[in-house]
């Protein structure tokens, strides 16, 4: 299963955004049975070396049963959870290869919520 999750935010610095991306990336393969890695495109021509779009971690589990979605899922809500608390203007695209796609925000992660949103998380982890 391959995933990528994009950060996006009107209130916070491409800088700042892109600290908390890489935080989160080094959280999940910390934490996790996820191999998480900020993407790299070659640069345009005059570039030195390599890009790396702002804002974005791709992720890759091997074998994923719906149970080991779960737990993936859980996980990645309780680190994105601290994230949105102190940045309640930042959004997050989860999205699958297969097109799948999930909002997460601080509202999808309030207690009333965040049940229902890691089952929708965890549905689209584990769908081949």
């Amino acid at each position: 299963m391959d995933a990528s999750l994009t950060f996006e935010s009107n209130k916070i610095s491409a800088e700042d955004l892109h600290h908390i991306t890489r935080d989160v990336c080094n959280t999940l393969n910390r934490e996790t049975e996820v191999h998480a890695s900020l993407p790299e495109t070659p640069g345009k021509p005059g570039d030195r070396g390599f890009s790396i779009p702002p804002a974005t971690i791709v992720f890759a589990v091997e074998l994923l049963t719906h149970s080991f979605a779960i737990v993936i899922g859980e996980s990645l809500l309780m680190i994105l959870r601290t994230h949105f608390e102190r940045n309640p203007s930042m959004k997050a695209k989860l999205r699958t290869k297969s097109g799948d796609e999930v909002v997460l925000d601080s509202e999808s992660l309030q207690p009333g919520r965040i049940e229902e949103t890691g089952k929708h998380v965890a549905k689209i982890l584990s769908e081949p």
